[in-house]
């Protein structure tokens, strides 16, 4: 038994790191952004939707004019099939290579941003920088907290499920789809759930003719407290005290 439970395990273990050696990891927003890093990235949406016009495929004119306004390449009417795979691959390589010195492109476009700005409200460049990087963590960290919350969320709830307990008989489930059957459901589980006490031994006599409701009727208080305290004979349950 024990060589074939081995032996099913190495098997699941190999299918999960082929699984994830395999499948598709996406990376999305990991790149710093700059202003070139988002003209490489409107080149690969442009060339896609040229592709899919000359494939036949409905693609929106109005994102292709916007595209083609945002990285200034007009002449699309004499591009055919081969080139534009051509051109998109080309992009493709290009972005590939920005990526792997994007973090310091973009600490290189965050100085020059803070030079014009101090330049242009008379500050120094220094403080610029420091200002824009303290926005831009605030930002990151807002990011993952937005992220983190939205993972947590839950859609609205339209069924909830009571238990109903009947003497002498099994439990009966019940399937609460209106608001007002739910909203009983749940004031009788508050109710049962944060009441239980009340039919505890020290809410029920002779303790609670001893100790009070709160617990601080002397002289029992004070004899609990000494370890003096006697339990009476006629409790139901004394060793649930």
């Amino acid at each position: 038994m024990k060589p074939l439970l081995e032996e099913l395990i190495r098997k699941v273990k190999k299918i999960c790191l082929d699984t994830a050696y395999k499948i598709r990891k996406k990376r999305v927003g990991a790149i710093p952004w700059t202003p070139t890093l988002q003209l490489i990235r409107n080149k690969q949406k442009l060339w896609v939707c040229v592709i899919r016009r000359r494939q036949g495929k409905k693609t929106s004119r109005n994102k292709l004019r916007r595209l083609q306004k945002a990285t200034r390449i007009w002449n699309l009417e004499t591009i055919s099939l081969q080139e534009a795979l051509e051109k998109l691959a080309d992009v493709k390589a290009e972005h590939s290579e920005y990526i792997k010195d994007a973090a310091k492109l973009r600490k290189e476009h965050l100085e020059a941003l803070a030079e014009a700005v101090a330049k242009e409200d008379d500050t120094t460049m220094l403080t610029e920088l420091n200002n824009l990087k303290l926005r831009e963590k605030q930002r990151n960290t807002a990011r993952r907290i937005k992220w983190l919350r939205k993972k947590q969320r839950s859609g609205k709830v339209t069924i909830m499920h009571r238990t109903i307990h009947r003497p002498d008989q099994p439990p009966l489930r019940v399937a609460c789809t209106t608001q007002a059957t739910m909203t009983e459901a749940a004031i009788c589980e508050n109710e049962s759930r944060f009441s239980r006490a009340l039919v505890g031994e020290f809410m029920q006599p002779p303790l609670r003719d001893m100790l009070g409701n709160l617990g601080n009727k002397e002289p029992s208080t004070s004899k609990i407290l000494d370890g003096t305290f006697q339990c009476p004979d006629t409790l139901a349950n004394p060793n649930h005290v």
